[in-house]
């Protein structure tokens, strides 16, 4: 389900969490759980959606300019799980 919705309008977390969060996992293996999930999710949405026409000129521009963002984006990440207690997650 989290791949179907995630590829119809971006939204599979919520199914992914659904299927996650009740099996209470430490806050290190969900975030890298999820994180692998949606890799793959996004890997396998590749082909789709350039059969779809999705990888025009504009779109790749726009991404290519958000890149630089990436590793801060990740950084915030990996240092939000490591200082939010483990209840509180």
């Amino acid at each position: 389900m989290a791949g179907f919705t995630s590829f119809v309008s971006h939204v599979g977390g919520p199914p992914a969490q659904m299927y996650l969060l009740p099996q209470k996992l430490d806050r290190v293996l969900f975030s890298g759980t999820m994180v692998l999930t949606f890799a793959v999710m996004n890997a396998v949405k590749l082909i789709p959606y350039f059969l779809l026409g999705q990888f025009d000129r504009a779109n790749l521009i726009t991404s290519a300019s958000l890149l630089p963002l990436a590793p801060i984006a990740t950084y915030a990440g990996v240092r939000l799980v490591r200082v939010v207690s483990q209840t509180l997650f």
